[in-house]
């Protein structure tokens, strides 16, 4: 079978979900005998043509190098052209897109409408809520306006099958009255060799002059503001007036465009609470599975839904290699965190409460062994490629 994965930005580097997300489940299709091809957008400083890991990319130029909705416009524009070039000279069998936008799996169902592909579109998050970016306001209106899940119903007939990551995205088009036998509930993986319990992370403790007796806190964010910095930063300022020996480390991704201020925006906060010798940036890491070793606690104190993945791929990174992990309970997280029993469940923008979690698990290593193993567990039994990619062949064959 011959597939064509169509994102936005599929690019190195791995940094964030859904990118990461479609080339994991790219390479395990390969492995089973698929042919596998990207179309995205390209950078200046990119080859209009590459192969990657055994993927061919076929790149729409734009004159944009950073940021993930720089490019978007012409990326969006030249797409309708491309796609039909790229399905009739490679033969392609199957046409499947990914985003959080429903507007852009019907986009792409009208582009690819005149091909003989079949149509997918994983959509990735449920949410329509407005964002809380530095974007104009104009923009900011235009992506809630993206995120109506009415826009995949008016597309449903171009559509051969919508993939969905989460029950509630499931629930919510069923009940928007989405075909039901076009829509399918398939959540992201997680490597579980790449990330597991063996893994000490000694290397990243030594890199920033961690002892082992001192506990580390790991923010598995970025800096875009729903993924909730400050929360965190308010939150550590509550926990060491008990528990002085803490350490955070807190790590960006290079992708958001309004990165640079954020970063002077937080570091302001850290420098007025005193917790300049608590906290530390690690930038980005290619060696992440390390960083997630290294730590003790995870958190993921997101104060939103709107563009964060419905299967957040940190939380089941650090579930599988077995960390206590405190997240928010927004999007789909509580279909994997079960509150005491695999993570702590916590308010969104709720510092306090996140710091009373993070305070008894510094308090209680039984606690935080028992859910870093039942966390572990859940993802081996739910959250495993293998799984996940039968899963997704049956889709595809049955349409």
């Amino acid at each position: 079978m011959n597939t064509l994965m169509v994102g936005l930005d599929l690019n190195p580097p791995w940094v964030e979900g859904i990118r990461n997300s479609v080339r994991e489940l790219s390479q395990q299709l390969l492995k089973r005998g698929h042919s596998i091809h990207f179309l995205t957008k390209g950078f200046k400083q990119q080859e209009k043509h590459e192969v990657i890991d055994g993927i061919p990319y076929h790149r729409i130029p734009t004159k944009e190098s950073t940021g993930y909705l720089r490019g978007a416009q012409r990326f969006l524009l030249k797409l309708p052209k491309t796609l039909s070039e790229v399905v009739r000279e490679h033969e392609i069998n199957v046409t499947h897109g990914h985003s959080s936008y429903p507007a852009f799996g019907a986009y792409l169902a009208l582009c690819s409408s005149l091909t003989n592909s079949r149509k997918f579109f994983s959509q990735y998050s449920h949410t329509a809520e407005t964002p809380d970016f530095e974007y104009p306001r104009g923009l900011r209106a235009a992506l809630s306006l993206a995120k109506e899940p009415l826009f995949l119903k008016s597309g449903s007939h171009l559509l051969d099958g919508v993939i969905v990551t989460s029950q509630k995205a499931h629930a919510k088009l069923l009940e928007d009255r989405f075909p039901n036998n076009k829509l399918h509930h398939i959540p992201v993986g997680v490597d579980t060799d790449r990330f597991n319990p063996r893994l000490k992370g000694e290397r990243i403790r030594e890199e920033f002059s961690i002892p082992n007796n001192c506990k580390l806190i790991l923010f598995a964010g970025d800096l875009t503001p729903y993924k909730g910095a400050e929360i965190l930063v308010r939150s550590l300022k509550l926990v060491v007036k008990d528990h002085a020996n803490v350490r955070c480390v807190m790590l960006t991704k290079g992708t958001y465009e309004h990165e640079e201020h954020r970063l002077k925006t937080v570091q302001s906060l850290i420098e007025s609470l005193g917790l300049r010798d608590k906290t530390t940036f690690l930038g980005v890491r290619e060696d992440i599975e390390q960083v997630y070793a290294a730590s003790d606690i995870v958190v993921l104190p997101f104060s939103q839904s709107y563009a964060l993945m419905d299967t957040p791929r940190a939380l089941l990174e650090a579930m599988a290699i077995g960390k206590a992990v405190v997240a928010s309970d927004v999007g789909g997280v509580s279909e994997m965190v079960t509150n005491m029993k695999t993570g702590l469940l916590i308010k969104g923008d709720a510092p306090a409460e996140l710091a009373e979690a993070i305070t008894l698990l510094l308090e209680d290593d039984g606690i935080s062994e028992r859910l870093g193993k039942n966390g572990r567990s859940l993802v081996e039994e739910r959250f495993t490629w293998t799984r996940i990619v039968e899963e997704m062949e049956k889709v595809y064959s049955q349409a």
